[in-house]
């Protein structure tokens, strides 16, 4: 395996290193042989993917994107074993909520509240699933809050490939939208007839296999679901599809609790839902208390534009994203650290 890497190393380098237009670069690749080496952090199938996906990577204010080419399964099971094996901590402060009200479609919305990091917006295509648009923060996959892959070395440049398995919130081309928040940590009845799970890589499995709420709460029901040590879970999601349904999902005494909305907007943070009133949730988190208030003034029926108010008013000061979904037209408005300016991308 040392051998194979070692030349799949040399091949990339050449190839990164070739200071010709890209469109040549591309028509290059198309002569490529496709290696099927057995690499783990390498997506299917092979090294023409691998670099059409480093190369992918731009730069739009402050927002990196990438287009992740080809299939990426064995980067999903190797990253969740290792995970399983050593452990990680996700840290962040979250407001999520759904507003169903519009006639013109359903829209989900969130600020991700977190330590500073750069933030990736990846386009995915798995050959097995639904495409999606997802975010990851860049410090999850090794980099600095302001990488600059210009001067990065190869190795690491390659960890962008692991960036499937680390998606906090995102849509797929079916109109289903996913977001985790953080909540008090529950231990978790492991089944050993199903298999353990990282939250993230189960936030990947609904967006490339659900194609409605049903779809991603079976998902759901399929797996053990950690999120810190091997029996620990500290999330809870917001599910929301193109159809105006939405759902929390939450942890709670050994089993998931599904809480489908009973109004036209649906609101979390980083308070229970299980057995607290919404009442006990307005007097302890100021941030679902605003959302709340404001989606039951209008009733759901948010614009884009509201939602982007609604979380600009409940924004802090370490607001890295803001990112809402119009799941019937599949677009995605984000905006960066509770900034005016606003970036759109189209789920195909």
């Amino acid at each position: 395996m040392k051998t194979h890497h070692n030349v799949l190393i040399i091949w990339i380098t050449l190839i990164l290193s070739i200071s010709i237009p890209t469109q040549s670069i591309k028509a290059d690749l198309n002569t490529l042989p496709d290696f099927e080496l057995p690499i783990p952090s390498l997506p299917s199938p092979g090294i023409r993917d691998t670099v059409l996906t480093l190369r992918s990577v731009e730069k739009s204010n402050n927002l990196y994107t990438l287009t992740y080419h080809g299939g990426y399964r064995n980067v999903l099971e190797r990253m969740n074993q290792d995970v399983l094996d050593h452990g990680t901590t996700l840290q962040y402060s979250c407001t999520m909520f759904s507003a169903l009200g519009n006639p013109d479609g359903p829209l989900m919305a969130r600020n991700f509240d977190s330590p500073a990091s750069a933030v990736l917006l990846g386009h995915y295509n798995p050959p097995d699933g639904y495409s999606s648009v997802a975010f990851s923060r860049m410090n999850d996959l090794g980099f600095n809050d302001r990488p600059d892959f210009k001067e990065l070395p190869l190795s690491k440049r390659i960890q962008l490939l692991n960036a499937p398995f680390y998606a906090i919130d995102g849509m797929n081309s079916q109109g289903v939208a996913i977001a985790i928040a953080q909540v008090r940590p529950q231990n978790v009845k492991i089944n050993p007839n199903k298999k353990t799970i990282f939250i993230t890589m189960l936030v990947r499995e609904i967006l490339d296999h659900a194609a409605n709420i049903d779809d991603a709460i079976e998902l759901v029901y399929q797996y053990n679901i950690i999120d810190r040590t091997s029996n620990i879970i500290s999330n809870h999601l917001l599910i929301t599809d193109a159809s105006g349904r939405s759902v929390i999902i939450e942890y709670n005494a050994g089993q998931w609790n599904i809480e489908p909305n009973r109004k036209p907007w649906q609101v979390i943070s980083n308070i229970p839902t299980v057995d607290v009133s919404l009442n006990e949730r307005m007097s302890m988190c100021w941030r679902f208390k605003t959302a709340q208030v404001q989606l039951a003034h209008f009733h759901g029926n948010f614009r884009w534009n509201q939602a982007l108010e609604t979380l600009m008013s409940i924004s802090m000061k370490n607001t890295q994203w803001s990112s809402i979904y119009d799941l019937k037209n599949r677009i995605v408005f984000v905006s960066l650290h509770a900034q005016p300016e606003v970036l759109t991308f189209k789920v195909e």
